[in-house]
């Protein structure tokens, strides 16, 4: 296929089966593609911090809708917003196992990154960061609040998979005011 395609929307026989088994309010998109729907702008607001009384915090998220946790999982750490959005993170020195935390809006999580090494490109310090070993391994204790209770107890997606369903199709909406009080 082409690029065009692969971003922007081709017909998948898998998505368009699940159009016709998932319930009416569950339905994906009938076509499959990595941009698709997608057009720049944010849904969500960010109250993200300055940095004013504290470095450490500066460009990490505090809310999201109002919401300083997220809705869709139950508790620690799985809730938490307390990340980067990814553009900008607060100063910090490296040591030997520096760590960065970004959110990602699609999984709904933050995603934890371990600094590799780093290099110089065309005259440039560089950085290179990976995901943490275990951020798909539902054995971790710190994943194990992305499973979900089952009718045989916590079910937890394979290793490098997880369930989606929650943050895809129950969106971070806005925090009421009976919620504020």
């Amino acid at each position: 296929m082409s690029a065009k395609q692969l971003l922007f929307g081709y017909n998948d026989p898998l998505v368009l089966a699940a159009h016709f088994v998932f319930p009416k309010h569950l339905k994906p998109n009938t076509n499959m593609g990595l941009l698709l729907g997608r057009n720049g702008t944010l849904e969500e607001t960010h109250t993200i911090n300055t940095g004013r009384d504290d470095m450490s915090k500066f460009g990490l998220i505090e809310r999201l809708n109002g919401r300083e946790t997220l809705p869709m999982w139950k508790e620690p750490p799985c809730n938490s917003i307390s990340a980067s959005e990814g553009t900008f993170f607060p100063p910090r020195t490296y040591t030997g196992s520096d760590r960065l935390a970004v959110y990602d809006k699609d999984l709904c999580r933050i995603m934890p990154l371990v600094r590799k090494g780093s290099d110089t490109v065309s005259g440039i310090p560089t950085d290179l960061y990976v995901t943490d070993e275990n951020y798909y391994n539902p054995e971790a204790k710190e994943n194990t609040c992305f499973c979900s209770e089952g009718a045989s107890g916590l079910e937890c997606p394979p290793k490098g998979l997880q369930d989606i369903t929650p943050c895809q199709y129950g969106k971070i909406s806005k925090k009421t005011n009976s919620e504020a009080s």
